[in-house]
This record gives structure tokens, C-alpha cells and sequence, in this order.
């Protein structure tokens, strides 16, 4: 025999519903031989398939040590195998599998044949790759065992393990297999608090399982973020697998214990808050024994989640579609194309077109939008662009489901990553923020464009202009400072010092009355109480909360009032950082408290930054009318409420705040006087603003890229307002969906009868 070729050379496949399968052969020791066989997939042996990442397969919040491999060495096909005498090169993570199933023994399931997408596939061909990812359903759904290579052990994975199977035995029994089921557990595990969470009596007593130790839960956080969960061609793969072996490092792992391990960690909410990072950082210092080996998991930016959520929605949506299905049985495609997309969202992929590609054939072909006449274009292939792909699949949700809800699931401007795509079309590549703007809000009934329909506007479905017929409310006038902490007094002062300005004093529903934009007209009061109406600081606390709270919608009047005013008054408080103990200790919190509105009443000259920013808070409660359940007085007397409640606890905890938005946000979190309030705006107001029309008459809640000078719109079909941009083509871009109280039931209808063919671009 002669000397190897440097690469293995593929041979065209007999047919284009032919696959190849790999067959291990006998090597020498620190060696990898096979070879493979085509095979048509409708009469194929028996054989098992990898699932793996073709990347760097450890946690990125782990320190590796010196000399470990850099994440950019995962990505080149740096180790050779020999496949038919040839050599053949593949990247680190798929050697590491091979040699790990090489090894394996007992622990997986043993075939003679192995199918491997880096291999069995010829990469270099486009048509074949094309061809063999619309077969890659039926490939998983074949395969006797799915054995998911997650990637080398690690110092944590002994302490991952040991978590995993401390959770698993809280669920005895056979897996859940329906929501009930596990909303049955959720009710079970209710009684356990914050608390028990650091109790080890707690978990023999309320959970029946072992103590899960603060470095094993770490290590689990640790395990459930490796690259591997995060791939979007893993949804497909364990979902449609007859049978699952996890395999990391040496740990072999079965499927129905990792399941309910995570089951469990989904029904343990009041346990899952003290993972998020910022509440996470107050039981692990810089001084614990845990800290050295997890303080990247600790100190890593804020704006990522602490909460691995990927891993949730796989096990979630594998044990839903299966329900009592036993191991060997096929899974059934349940879920239709959007609910897939949208859960997997943030899903990567090494190819943007595989974000979309990776669902389809997972999804079920019986529903919206794979049952348009049209829906084979979405078909796997990789001769078109990626912006094409997307324009695609979000003009097929147009038409399929004949309206405009698409548009809401378009992410900020500064999250997009493909270049050239229309602006109306989401990308589909990068995680979506803002989310859903009916997201969480129980029993939406918006309806921004009423009863009229979209009307499709007879373009291909890859045409990157959209036309749509709709209403032009008004221009963007002002627009509040946005940032990634909604929180922080200097962007809560902006809203309040637009809300001062409003020249109305209650707000008048179109629904209501003709003309609700004259309120000096006798003809409304004639038929709406005018006095009972929203004042501008009602509609406010609506606006950033969406009119949610609670989990009521519209938000309980009451409620929204009292926890509103609290935390108007966290915001107030927070503004006076530097003042030590709020002035003079002998006076009470209240009379300190009108000392500081009393000097703003008097003078606006040499404030302190403090009073600058508390400032506009003051000036938009003087603003309300007298007789306003938001005005002066109660806040006046909510603020003397809610700082004598923190005096309060910084007496109970032996210490005093020291100012500044630290030590007030953490209260204010932790207290029950705004919490509801504070959690339900900061998701509402994640990646949006506040703003109001040119004209005043109209608050809103919209993407923070806006600026004054873009415009409002309601289209047919709508169920939001949307925020536009017109260009110098006479077109428009799309900018983002908004929430703007007084136009989410179709009041624009009556508002504006005249509608308007425009084109986005």
C-alpha cells in the first residue's frame, strides 16, 4: 500500500436519501481508524449518532489554567483520525468524543455504526449539506441512542454530579410528562422559603434529599452553561431521540436524571432568584473557599443572566412533546414553528441560517406557518444569503397568520448582527431584547389596529419592502435617558420631568367620548366624569408597567397607587446620597422630609446633585391636580411611610445606610411596599424608554433607539403601536413596538379615520 493522502476525499452519495455511517477499525493505541458506508436511510443498520458542539465545549465563567487550550484553538481542525486509510482532519471537541466513545464500554449503548454530522456530511458541499440537513429529522429519529458528548471534565464536575442527583431524587417516580405534573411538584415545593436554601434540615425534611452544598450548586450553574445546552441543533437532536446517554469527561449520566434534576430546579423559584447574580454576590465574597474557583461565575457582567436558561427550555420542551412515551418510541412533533423559534431564541448556531433551518423539520407541518402554500422555501438551503432566509420565514408569519405580530419580536437596533436586513425583519441570529411587548401580560386583549386586517401586499416572500396600510398618530417629542439599570434615579428623574410637562390633567379614552382631546369642551363632561379620569402620574405608573401588576390586567388601582408612590419615594431617597442620616436626627423622618420639599419650593439655586435629581420627582407631583389620589400630599405621606420602614431595618440589621443608589435599591428589592412595582417596571422598561408625542397628549413606552422626530403609526393587523423612521426615499424603517396608553384597543380607528399605504425598507 502506498502512503496516505493528505484528506480523506469524499464519494458522491448513490442517492440524495442515502446517508454514510462510521464504523470503528481496529488501530494502534493513541490512534482513531474508520471508515464509512453509504446507506439508503429507509433500509439503514442499526446505529447510534453524536450530538456535540464543534466549539469549545467548557464554561466560559471557569479559569482553565495555564497552558489549557484557547477557545479559538476548538474552532481548527488541529487533531487527525484516519477514515479509510486517509487522514482526516476534525477539531479538538469531536476528537475528544471519538475517543471517549472509543473507550466506552458499558456505559453506551454499543452499535456497530455511528453517524456524526462532521463526517458523514461533506462540509465542502454546499448541495450535500443542503440535501442532508432537510433529512437530519429523520436521521435522529432513526438512531437507536443519541449520545451527547458535552466535553472534558473540569475541577467542578464531581460537585455538578453530586447536584444533579441530589435534585433528581426530589422527583420520585417516573419522569414528569405533562405541565400538571410539574406545576403538581411546584405546588408541593411551595413551602420551602429563601432560607431553606442555606437550612440542611430543610432539605432532608421538605425535600427528602441530601444538602446541595453552596460550591455544588455553583458547579451546577457551572455545568448547565457549557456551550453544549446552547446550541440550536441540539433541540432538535435530544428532542426527537428515542433514547439519551450524557456523556462529560468520564461521568456517564441518564437523561431521566438530569431531566428531573432540572425539573426540579424549574419549580424551585423562591431557590432560583438567589442564583441571580446580583442577589448571588451577597453569599459568595471575595473571602470564601468557593470564590477562587467561581468568581467569574460571581463577578461576570450583570447584564447576563446568572439563571442558564437554555438547558430549561430543552428538557421542558423534550418532556412535553414525549409526555409518557417510553424510551425506543418516536417523539411526536408538537410545537409549531414560531413557539420553537421563540423559545430558542437565544439558541447559537456557527451558521446564522441554522437558527431557522436546525426548528423546521422539529416543527410540526400541520400548523401556521409550515401550512402555506409557500412553506417549502424555508426549506434547508444554503445557496441563499441569510438575510433572504430571515425576510422568508418573517413574511410567511405575515401572511400564514395574517397579522403584524412579527414585528414585535424585533430586537433593538444595537442587538442586530446581519448585515443588509430589511428593517422589519427580526434577526433571527442574536437573543431578543426587548422581549414580546405582551410578554407576561395575563389575558392580553390588545388590539392597536381594532377589528381591521392585514392585507398582504402581493410581494414574494423575500422582497425586502413591506407595505402596510395604517394610521399616523403623531411624532416622537420627548424621549427619557435610557440605560441598561432602569433603575438609577438620574433616568427615573427624565421621566418624571416629561410627565411634568404634560399639558392635560386627566387623560380621556377615545373609546369614551368623540373628541378626547378637547377636555375644555362642555360635550365630554357631559358624558364622562372627568374628575374620575387617569391624572398624568397614573397614566405614568400604566405606561412602564404595561398595565400589569400583580399578574392583573389592567394593574388593581389601588395597588399600582400605593406601590407606585413607594417607589417614587425609593427613587426621591436614593437622590439624597451624601446626606448622611437625612439631616438633623432630632427632627422626625417627616419633617426632615418637608424640610428638603420645603427648600425646593424656595430656591433652585446652589442644589446639591441630590436635589437635582430629585428635582423633577418633585416638580411632576406638584403638578397633579389637587383632588389626585398621585398628588403632593400622598406622596408626601408615602415617602414618610417608606423611610421610616428603612429606618426601621437598618436598626434591625445593626447598621446605617450610607446613600447612594446602592444601599436604597437593595432595600427597596427586598421590601414589600414597591417590590411588585419595581420587578414589573424593570421587565417592562428592559431595552425601552419613556416618551411622549410632540403634541403632549400621548405617554408611551418605546425602543430606546428612538429619538424625537420619529413617528408613531397603528397598522391593520396590529396589536401594538409601532415607533417609525422615515428615510429620504419617502419610506420608512422600522424602529421598534410601543406601548402607548389610550391607543392598545383600537382607538386610533376613531381617532384617525383616514389610513395610509406606506412601505418599510
Amino acid at each position: 500500500m502506498g502512503p496516505p493522502r493528505v484528506d480523506y476525499i469524499y464519494t458522491r452519495l448513490p442517492s440524495a436519501t442515502c446517508i454514510r455511517l462510521i464504523e470503528f477499525l481496529p488501530s494502534r493505541p493513541g490512534e482513531i481508524a474508520i471508515s464509512l458506508s453509504a446507506f439508503e436511510l429507509d433500509n439503514v443498520p442499526a446505529f447510534n449518532a453524536l450530538s456535540y458542539t464543534w466549539g469549545d465545549p467548557r464554561c466560559p465563567y471557569l479559569d482553565h489554567g495555564p497552558g489549557a487550550p484557547s477557545a479559538e484553538s476548538y474552532l481548527q481542525a488541529t487533531r487527525t483520525i484516519r477514515c479509510d486509510g486517509d487522514i482526516f482532519p476534525v477539531r479538538p471537541n469531536l476528537y475528544d468524543a471519538l475517543r471517549r466513545i472509543q473507550a466506552a464500554r458499558s456505559d453506551v449503548p454499543q452499535q456497530r455504526f455511528l453517524w456524526i454530522d462532521a463526517i458523514c456530511i461533506d462540509q465542502s458541499s454546499i448541495a450535500e449539506r443542503s440535501s442532508q440537513v432537510q433529512m437530519m429529522s429523520r436521521i435522529f429519529e432513526s438512531a437507536e441512542c443519541i449520545i451527547a458528548w458535552i466535553g472534558p471534565a473540569d475541577d467542578t464536575l464531581t460537585d455538578a454530579d453530586s447536584a444533579v442527583s441530589k435534585l433528581a431524587a426530589v422527583i420520585s417516580g417516573p419522569l414528569p410528562s405533562s405541565v400538571d405534573e410539574v406545576l403538581a411538584i411546584k405546588a408541593r415545593l411551595a413551602v420551602l422559603t429563601e432560607a431553606d436554601f442555606f437550612d440542611a434540615s430543610a432539605y432532608k425534611e421538605k425535600l427528602g434529599t441530601r444538602y446541595i452544598t453552596k460550591r455544588e450548586w455553583l458547579a451546577f450553574l457551572a455545568f448547565l452553561y457549557r456551550p453544549y445546552f446552547e446550541r440550536v441543533w441540539i433541540v432538535q437532536e435530544i428532542t426527537l431521540a428515542r433514547r439519551i446517554v450524557l456523556l462529560c469527561g468520564p461521568l456517564h449520566l441518564e437523561w431521566q436524571d438530569f431531566a428531573k434534576a432540572i425539573l426540579c430546579f424549574l419549580t424551585l423559584p423562591q431557590w432560583v432568584v438567589l442564583l441571580n447574580r446580583e442577589i448571588l454576590r451577597t453569599w459568595i465574597s471575595p473571602e470564601s473557599a468557593e470564590y477562587v474557583t467561581f468568581r467569574r461565575l460571581r463577578d461576570a457582567d450583570p447584564r447576563t443572566s446568572t439563571i442558564p436558561l437554555a438547558p430549561v427550555h430543552l428538557v421542558k420542551v423534550r418532556v412535553y412533546a414525549r409526555g409518557d412515551l417510553p424510551d425506543g418510541a418516536k417523539t411526536p412533533k408538537k410545537y409549531g414553528l414560531r413557539g420553537l423559534i421563540t423559545t430558542h431564541r437565544a439558541a447559537a448556531a456557527t451558521d446564522p441560517r441554522d437558527k431557522v433551518f436546525a426548528l423546521i423539520s422539529l416543527a410540526d407541518p400541520t400548523k401556521a406557518p409550515l401550512t402555506h402554500p409557500k412553506a417549502h422555501t424555508l426549506a434547508a438551503d444554503y445557496n441563499l444569503p441569510v438575510e433572504s432566509v430571515y425576510t422568508r420565514l418573517a413574511r410567511l408569519q405575515i401572511l400564514s397568520f395574517g397579522d403584524l405580530r412579527v414585528l414585535d419580536t424585533r430586537e433593538a437596533d444595537h442587538m442586530r448582527a446581519v448585515k443588509g436586513l430589511p428593517s422589519w425583519v427580526p434577526d433571527y441570529s442574536v437573543w431578543q431584547s426587548p422581549e414580546n411587548m405582551d410578554n407576561d401580560v395575563p389575558n392580553c386583549d390588545w388590539k392597536a389596529g381594532g377589528d381591521e386586517t392585514f392585507t398582504p401586499d402581493g410581494r414574494e416572500l423575500g422582497d425586502p419592502l413591506l407595505t402596510l396600510r395604517g394610521r399616523r398618530v403623531e411624532a416622537v417629542g420627548k424621549v427619557a435617558i435610557s440605560g441598561f439599570d432602569q433603575m438609577l434615579t438620574i433616568i427615573w428623574g427624565s421621566i418624571f420631568d416629561i410627565v411634568a410637562k404634560l399639558p392635560w390633567d386627566r387623560f380621556i379614552d377615545a373609546r369614551l367620548v368623540k373628541d378626547p382631546k378637547n377636555l375644555d369642551d362642555p360635550a365630554p363632561r357631559q358624558s364622562v366624569d372627568v374628575d374620575s379620569l387617569p391624572t398624568p402620574m397614573e397614566v405614568l405608573a400604566r405606561t412602564v408597567t404595561r398595565d400589569v401588576l400583580d399578574s392583573q390586567s389592567p394593574a388593581p388601582a389601588d395597588m399600582l397607587r400605593d406601590q407606585f408612590l413607594a417607589y417614587a419615594a425609593e427613587k426621591y431617597l436614593t437622590g439624597w446620597g451624601g446626606y448622611g442620616e437625612y439631616g438633623d436626627s432630632n427632627r422626625s423622618f417627616l419633617e426632615r422630609l418637608v424640610g428638603r420639599w420645603h427648600r425646593f419650593n424656595i430656591t433652585h439655586f446652589d442644589r446639591s446633585p441630590g436635589e437635582r435629581r430629585c428635582t423633577p420627582i418633585i416638580a411632576a407631583f406638584c403638578a397633579e391636580p389637587p383632588d389626585s389620589k398621585y398628588n403632593a400630599q400622598a406622596f408626601l405621606d408615602k415617602a414618610n411611610e417608606y423611610g421610616e420602614m428603612v429606618a426601621a431595618v437598618d436598626a434591625t440589621r445593626k447598621k446605617s445606610v450610607t446613600g447612594g443608589v446602592d444601599g436604597y435599591d437593595s432595600l427597596g428589592g427586598a421590601n414589600h411596599m414597591n417590590g411588585g412595582f419595581k420587578r414589573q417596571s424593570q421587565k417592562s422598561m428592559a431595552s425601552r424608554t419613556v416618551f411622549c408625542t410632540s403634541d403632549g397628549l400621548l405617554l408611551g413606552l418605546g425602543p430606546t433607539e428612538m429619538h424625537a422626530g420619529d413617528e408613531l403609526w397603528v397598522f391593520a393587523g396590529a396589536k401594538t403601536p409601532s415607533i417609525l423612521r422615515p428615510t429620504a426615499t419617502g419610506r420608512y424603517r422600522f424602529v421598534g413596538a410601543a406601548f402607548v396608553y389610550g391607543l392598545m384597543h383600537g382607538q386610533a380607528v376613531t381617532l384617525f379615520p383616514e389610513a395610509w399605504d406606506i412601505v418599510l425598507e
